[in-house]
This record gives C-alpha cells, sequence and structure tokens, in this order.
C-alpha cells in the first residue's frame, strides 16, 4: 500500500520513502511501525502491540522501542521531512501526529473515491459500446438508404468531406463566468497540487497549468494572469522557478510571482523578494494566505 502526504510517500510494499522524488529505502520494521499506526489512528497503538508485532517471538525491553522510535524519527530528519509524524502518548504508546492523520484520512477518502470511480467506468463500458454499436448500425443503415435514394457513391459522400475536416479551428479558452481571474501554476508533477488547485478553482480562480518554464513564458505572452505559482526545482534544473522569474522580470512582466516548494529558508525567502518576487510557501494554509489578497484587489503589484 502506498500513502501518500504533503511532503512525502510511504510505500509499504516496497519499503521505501519518497522525498521530492528520491526514494530511501527503509527497514522492515519501521513499516510494521506505520503499518499499525496507521491501522489505529485516531487511536494509539499500544507499546505492548507495537513491541510484539516489530519483534515477533523475541522477548526486547520498553527501551528496544523507545529508541527504535527516536531512530525512525531521525531517520525521517535526515530525509528532509520537516514536520512531526510521530506523536508519544505518555505511558501508552505512539501514534501519528494530528497533521500526518488528517492528511492519511483525506488520502484514503481520495483512494476511495477513485475506487468507486473505476468501478463505475467498468460497469458502463459495456453499456456504452452496445449503444456505439446500435449509432453504428443505424448510421449505417441511414447512409446506405442516402447512397440509394441519391444514386451517391459512398467514399464520394466522405471525399467531398474531407476539406472540411482539415480547416483548422481557433483555439478557444473557455472559463467560467464566475472567474475572479487566471492563475497560472509551473510544475511538472501536477499532481501534487491536485488539493490545492481544487481549492482555489472552488472559490472561483481559474486554475491554468504548465509544466516547463517555455510553457509558461507562452503563456505569459499571450494571456494575462493576476499571479504566477512555481515550484523549485523541475528536471535537471533544480533552480528552474528562480530562472522563470528571473526571465519573467527581464521581459518586464510584473505579474506577483510565489514559489511553492517542499523546503523554505530564510535565505531562499530573501533570494524571491530580491528577484522580484512576492513569497515563499511551503504549506497550503501559508500559499493560500498569499494568493487570496492578489484577487482581491485588482491592482496587486507588491
Amino acid at each position: 500500500m502506498i500513502y501518500y502526504f504533503a511532503e512525502f510517500q510511504l510505500n509499504l510494499e516496497k519499503n521505501i520513502l519518497i522525498v521530492s522524488e528520491i526514494e530511501s529505502p527503509f527497514d522492515g520494521k519501521i513499516a510494521i511501525l506505520f503499518q499499525q499506526m496507521i491501522k489505529s489512528y485516531p487511536n494509539y497503538a499500544t507499546k505492548k502491540d507495537l513491541t510484539n508485532q516489530i519483534w515477533q517471538d523475541t522477548s526486547v525491553s520498553n527501551w528496544s522501542l523507545s529508541k527504535f522510535i527516536s531512530d525512525t524519527r531521525k531517520f525521517l530528519v535526515d530525509n528532509n521531512i520537516s514536520v512531526d509524524v510521530i506523536e508519544t502518548v505518555h505511558g501508552r504508546g505512539f501514534r501519528l501526529t494530528r497533521l500526518i492523520g488528517e492528511q492519511l484520512i483525506s488520502s484514503s477518502h481520495s483512494a476511495q473515491q477513485k475506487s468507486n470511480a473505476k468501478s463505475d467506468v467498468a460497469a458502463n463500458k459495456g453499456k456504452f459500446r452496445k449503444r456505439f454499436l446500435s449509432m453504428l448500425i443505424l448510421f449505417t443503415l441511414i447512409l446506405a438508404g442516402y447512397s440509394w435514394a441519391t444514386n451517391t457513391d459512398i467514399l464520394s459522400f466522405f471525399s467531398n468531406r474531407s476539406s472540411d475536416l482539415q480547416t483548422p479551428t481557433e483555439l478557444v479558452v473557455r472559463e467560467s463566468p464566475h472567474s475572479i481571474g487566471r492563475l497560472l501554476w509551473v510544475d511538472d508533477h501536477p499532481k501534487n497540487i491536485v488539493r490545492e488547485k481544487a481549492f482555489f478553482e472552488s472559490i472561483g480562480i481559474t486554475v491554468y497549468v504548465v509544466l516547463s518554464t517555455e510553457e509558461a513564458l507562452t503563456a505569459l505572452a499571450l494571456y494575462d494572469y493576476k499571479s504566477v505559482i512555481s515550484d523549485m526545482g523541475r528536471g535537471e534544473d533544480v533552480f528552474a522557478g528562480i530562472h522563470l522569474l528571473e526571465k519573467m522580470r527581464i521581459e518586464k512582466n510584473k505579474t506577483p510571482f510565489f514559489m511553492y516548494t517542499i523546503i523554505g529558508t530564510d535565505a531562499q525567502k530573501q533570494l524571491i523578494r530580491g528577484k522580484g518576487g512576492q513569497g515563499v510557501a511551503v504549506r497550503s494554509k501559508e500559499l493560500y494566505e498569499m494568493i487570496l489578497p492578489v484577487y482581491q484587489s485588482p491592482n496587486h503589484t507588491e
């Protein structure tokens, strides 16, 4: 089973921790620890249960469990996870922190929705196939009748209309009539921003997602956006977000620019500000607090 959290992923099938696409293998005992805490949440996993599951058929002291929890926390920190993951219930056991637990529930809910959606798709495939065959037969009969009545060859019927299919059409960008403004989001892994994108769209902000700096600059040249959000690194360019900001400002584009990244430092924030950006956020709440004022003020140029 794979569990998705804001800062990391846990693959408990292969015993791998994934942070910013970097995979770090861990001992099977850590996998058992998380399995027990996930199964127990929102309650805690007792010391007795954890000890019995982690050290099956082996007698160990209570100190061994405490040391193991400490080592696991260090493993998470060493792999650039800045949030607290494991909470101590003094004298009783251990559980996931509230922040991680809420993300767990949200992730499980999304997984259930996907499962239900797959079931619906499978159930509808048969119906769609029958309807398609019925429509195809009906169309064939109508076409045959038309050909007989007008003495027209069927191949000629299609060739006379091929030029219509080759006529280019204008690309139309469709937006909700209630949209309060466009937001351009640059991220080469859109699946990581699904929740945040849905939030913005729920309050009327139209979000356009592009995967690269080149696509972002093209979009900015063609359309007006009230703000730009970018990740830090993309592909081999670990500073892709900064390079995008630099190019925007060189081209005299003053659209408010925000960085959304996993780890933010004071030096990073000063750098973004110094290059003409508006802020750096590492959590969704921070991002919302930065972005929303832009759409409440028609001429925000901070």
